[in-house]
C-alpha cells in the first residue's frame, strides 16, 4: 500500500510501510474517513494525502492531523483524513444570492481550487433566486442544487472526482460464501452477515389532501409490511400550503423499507469501488438480489487487506 503525501509547500513524500490502515466510506456520510498509522515519527506538516492498493487509487484527501504516539514498543504516527469533500465541509459561504446558479459556476467558483474535478457538467441552471444563509458551507450550496436539479445528493469519489447526478457507481457485485469466483465480479466471503428488521418500517401513511375537516382520509399502503404483518401508522399533511405532496407519502415508504433488510460481507481481498452499486448475495441456499451497496471499508494489516461491505433492499 502506498501513500503519497503532499507537503504544504507542494513536495510529495512517498510512504509504503503503514502497520495499520482503515479507510471507511458511507452513501449517506459525505466525507470518507481514514486513518493510517506508521512504524516512524514525522515531523512533516502534510496537506494532502492520495493511497494506491495494487496499482489503484482507493482514496484523495486532505490530511486533518497526526499524532505521535512514543511508549516501550517505539515511536509511532497516526493520521486522521478525509477524502476532499471535507474541504466542502468545512469552507463556509458569503451570505449571499445567486441568480441562475449552474453546475459550472459552482465548479469553478468552489470545486476546482480544491483539486476536486466534476465528473459531467450540465450547465443547468436553477431558476431565479438562490439564498446562501449565513453560516451555509459550500457543501451545502452543492447539496442543493443536487437536490434540485437530479434528486440526488453529491458525491466526492477516491479520485476527487464529485459526482453531482446521483449515479456514482452502474456496477454489479456477486458475494457468495463459496469458493469458486464465477465472474470478474464475484468475490467469495469469509463471513457473511443477514440482518432482518421489523423496527422502523411503516405500514400506512394516512394523507391529508384537502381542507383540515377532511381529515387524513387517503391511505398509503406499504405491501412489503402488510406481508410482513407490520401495522405501523403515520400522517402526512399534502394540503396545498403544507409544501408536502401525495408522493411523499410514498418516498416516506421506501424509505422505511431500506432498512427492513441489511446485509454485510468480508472478503479478505481488495474489492474495488463497490460503493453505491447493485449487489447479489448467495449464503447457503439462499439468494438475495438487487441489493444496493451503502457502505465500504478497507482494513490493512500486516496479514493483509479485507473489505468489509454492507448493503440493503431498497424500497
Amino acid at each position: 500500500m502506498i501513500f503519497e503525501f503532499t507537503k504544504t509547500n507542494g513536495d510529495k513524500v512517498i510512504k509504503n510501510d503503514p502497520v495499520y490502515v482503515y479507510i471507511n466510506s458511507r452513501v449517506s456520510v459525505p466525507a470518507d474517513s481514514l486513518t493510517a498509522v506508521f512504524p516512524s515519527n514525522d515531523n512533516n506538516d502534510y496537506k494532502f494525502v492520495r493511497v494506491i492498493y495494487d496499482e489503484k487509487v482507493i482514496f484523495t484527501g486532505i490530511v486533518d492531523s497526526n499524532k505521535t504516539v512514543i511508549n516501550s514498543k517505539g515511536v509511532s504516527q497516526t493520521y486522521q483524513c478525509r477524502s476532499l469533500a471535507g474541504c466542502l465541509l468545512d469552507t463556509q459561504l458569503i451570505p449571499q444570492n445567486i441568480q441562475n446558479i449552474t453546475d459550472t459556476i459552482i465548479y469553478h467558483r468552489y470545486l476546482r481550487p480544491y483539486g476536486i474535478s466534476v465528473k459531467e457538467l450540465s450547465n443547468k441552471p436553477i431558476n431565479g433566486v438562490l439564498n446562501v444563509g449565513r453560516g451555509k458551507s459550500v457543501y451545502t450550496l452543492l447539496s442543493t442544487y443536487c437536490k434540485k436539479l437530479f434528486d440526488a445528493e453529491p458525491r466526492v469519489n477516491q479520485w476527487g472526482e464529485a459526482v453531482l447526478d446521483g449515479k456514482i457507481n452502474s456496477g454489479s457485485f456477486v458475494f457468495t460464501n463459496g469458493y469458486n469466483n464465477l465472474s470478474k465480479n464475484c468475490y467469495s466471503c469469509s463471513e457473511i452477515n443477514i440482518e432482518n428488521n421489523r423496527y422502523g418500517i411503516i405500514g400506512k401513511v394516512y394523507v391529508r389532501t384537502g381542507a383540515e375537516e377532511l381529515g387524513y382520509s387517503l391511505p398509503v399502503i406499504n405491501k412489503k409490511a402488510d406481508e410482513r404483518a407490520v401495522d405501523t401508522v403515520r400522517y402526512l399533511d399534502a394540503s396545498p400550503d403544507s409544501g408536502n405532496c401525495i408522493y411523499d407519502a410514498q418516498r416516506i415508504i421506501e424509505s422505511s423499507n431500506n432498512n427492513a433488510v441489511n446485509l454485510s460481507v468480508v472478503c479478505p481481498c481488495l474489492v474495488y469501488n463497490p460503493l453505491g452499486g447493485k449487489a447479489t448475495v448467495i449464503a447457503n441456499g439462499n439468494t438475495y438480489n438487487d441489493l444496493f451497496i451503502n457502505g465500504v471499508s478497507y482494513t490493512y494489516t500486516t496479514a493483509g487487506i479485507f473489505t468489509k461491505i454492507t448493503m440493503n433492499e431498497r424500497g
